[in-house]
């Protein structure tokens, strides 16, 4: 019979739920594992076997945000009409996720040092995302379908009006916005809208 391990997937995301918490009073660069295995009331051994080490956190952290993403963007409903799920996509899957894990969206778009140490397979976790989006950039396009290469293009606009909006949000810019979800689908529609209507000529 095996030894149990001592170290299972609860405490991994006990890990996990308090480095994201600790990320509030100051950023990846004050994250310590001392801090975060007090905050989760485990040791530093646990963090140790199961991250190896705070980079090995960070990179937990960051797969997480994209792969909580990605999850919400393929939970969004397909309907007959593509370019409110495209709509959908923004409102209910990246401003969902953008303000449930605030700090995650600011690890994997604003923090500096994050692209510099990313790896293979963090790239791997943001690719699947994306290519979750770009399914549905496709479906908005005209009946013979787009070009690889045109629904790519397209797809990243979409994704950096979606991160710009969430940035905004988050910053306090829609602070005296009394309809923030309002100003998220109108800049949205418009976009798609324009995708659409590019494609018909």
């Amino acid at each position: 019979m095996g030894r149990p391990k001592e170290h299972d997937e609860a405490t991994r995301a006990t890990l996990l739920e308090a480095a994201e918490g600790l990320l509030a009073e100051g950023g990846p660069d004050v994250l310590s594992v001392r801090r975060v295995s007090d905050a989760a009331g485990t040791s530093t051994r646990a963090v140790y076997s199961l991250f190896g080490s705070k980079d090995g956190l960070l990179r937990a952290l960051y797969q997480s945000m994209f792969r909580d993403l990605r999850r919400r963007v393929l939970a969004v409903p397909e309907t007959r009409d593509p370019v409110a799920d495209l709509v959908g996509v923004g409102v209910e899957a990246f401003r969902a996720q953008a303000l449930a894990h605030p700090h995650l969206f600011r690890l994997a778009f604003e923090w500096p040092k994050r692209r510099t140490t990313t790896t293979d397979e963090d790239r791997q976790e943001a690719w699947a995302a994306f290519e979750a989006l770009l399914t549905r950039v496709k479906r908005v396009g005209p009946p013979r379908g787009l070009g690889d290469e045109e629904a790519r293009r397209l797809a990243v606009g979409f994704h950096a009006l979606c991160q710009g909006l969430a940035s905004g949000e988050l910053g306090g810019f829609f602070a005296n916005d009394r309809d923030p979800l309002g100003v998220w689908r109108g800049a949205l529609a418009t976009y798609v809208k324009g995708l659409r209507a590019r494609q018909k000529r």
